[in-house]
């Protein structure tokens, strides 16, 4: 019980190690019914809870950096699109509340820009999409889709496969992208 309550003290000490001004009292402690305050002094020393989980996704061949910022206070998600230090386009990503079994795979880099992939599906059917992002004249621009899909109901089936890519006919820039409207 020693080893124990030596470990804790130094756990309780190491989490504060960034706060010079708060140093908590820390006591031994010998038996099991102290546990329970060991627990409440942990923590009460934690200084508050982060709203909002940011990713940053460097694109580091065109210098601009990509926020996938998730805000768990309203469940809602959105791509920002940083350049030096201003935001120049938003990019608002659903979830599984707005499309059923939605979720983003993966947000990259890739040789001239960047790519965002999803997937989502009902019922029936399954779709994975890869929204391909170029970078042109101060843009991002949507040129291509990948699109995969099969039908869930019989996946065994090959012939309910479908791979394809979707050529995008006008200009989308990345600042005017809306997932919603490619689902």
């Amino acid at each position: 019980m020693k080893l124990y309550s030596l470990t804790l003290a130094v756990f309780l000490m190491s989490c504060n190690s960034n706060d010079i001004s708060y140093q908590p009292e820390v006591t031994l402690l010998d038996t099991v019914v102290n546990r329970t305050e060991a627990i409440t002094i942990i923590s009460s020393a934690i200084p508050h809870i982060y709203e909002n989980d940011t990713t940053i996704i460097r694109l580091k061949k065109i210098n601009i950096n990509l926020l996938d910022i998730r805000y768990d206070s309203t469940d809602k998600r959105e791509l920002s699109i940083q350049k030096g230090k201003l935001i120049i386009g938003n990019i608002k990503i659903p979830t599984q509340k707005d499309i059923q079994g939605f979720a983003v795979n993966w947000i990259k880099e890739t040789k001239s820009g960047f790519e965002i992939s999803i997937e989502y599906g009902g019922s029936s059917r399954y779709y994975h999409k890869d929204f391909r992002f170029y970078y042109e004249n101060g843009d991002f621009i949507l040129k291509d889709i990948l699109i995969n899909t099969f039908d869930k109901r019989n996946p065994e089936d090959e012939k309910s496969y479908t791979k394809k890519i979707d050529m995008i006919k006008e200009t989308i820039k990345g600042k005017d992208f809306k997932i919603a409207d490619f689902l």
